[in-house]
């Protein structure tokens, strides 16, 4: 078993989040670390996580007790006109994602190169110039099954944290919806809104690059 190591910042986004579930999860797996007065659930929580202290998070016990928590999900949704096919496209196709997921109709920057090499295992660059700083999105595709599902990791060159995207796209009536789950190490809890409101933006970018492009092909 991998066992993690969990700073008491983490610890504290974690509570912030999950504080209930958290707290019974403790009591059922890990009693002996808390205090056993009435009202404990109670502690502030910087005092509850100097209770359970730094060396129990090496405690495999207690990583069961948090595997659940391990990370925080930003969900976002779309529906589509197009179909799965096209919407699965759009995300490996380098001049689409420089009018949809970067560049200035999402936000306020300029797109210097997009770099895909779109198998499993292959990498990708996503090289943005942005407020006058260049920003290089980097990451490697995990899972490639058109038209249903693509997985990859994200991250940001120089920067160690790195993430999981995962994407499914179903069939529906009026054409198909995809549903996107970002998981985020919970050290990043304080953007968890900002994540879903990114992403959001972005799928709805996508659904008018899509129209454009269809109504382009049907004159």
């Amino acid at each position: 078993m991998k066992v993690e190591k969990f700073s008491v910042k983490t610890l504290k986004t974690f509570f912030s989040h999950h504080k209930d579930d958290w707290i019974r999860q403790i009591h059922i797996r890990h009693p002996n670390r808390l205090d056993e007065r009435p009202g404990t659930e109670n502690l502030e929580l910087s005092s509850l996580s100097k209770r359970i202290g730094m060396a129990s998070l090496f405690n495999p016990k207690l990583h069961i007790a948090m595997s659940s928590l391990s990370h925080l999900e930003a969900r976002a949704s779309h529906i589509y006109s197009s179909s799965r096919e096209q919407v699965f496209d759009a995300w490996l196709n380098p001049a689409a994602i420089g009018n949809w997921m970067f560049g200035p109709a999402v936000r306020e920057e300029e797109v210097v190169s997009i770099d895909i090499d779109p198998c499993e295992g292959g990498e990708f660059s996503f090289l943005v110039n942005r407020g006058n700083q260049v920003i290089d999105h980097i990451g490697t595709y995990a899972k490639i099954d058109r038209p249903s599902r693509l997985e990859f990791d994200w991250g940001v060159k120089g920067m160690s944290d790195s993430s999981r995207v995962a994407i499914t796209i179903e069939p529906h009536d009026r054409g198909c919806k995809l549903d996107l789950v970002h998981y985020l190490d919970p050290a990043w809890g304080e953007y968890l809104d900002r994540s879903v409101a990114g992403w959001g933006n972005m799928l709805a970018v996508l659904e008018k690059h899509l129209s454009a492009g269809i109504q382009d092909n049907a004159t």
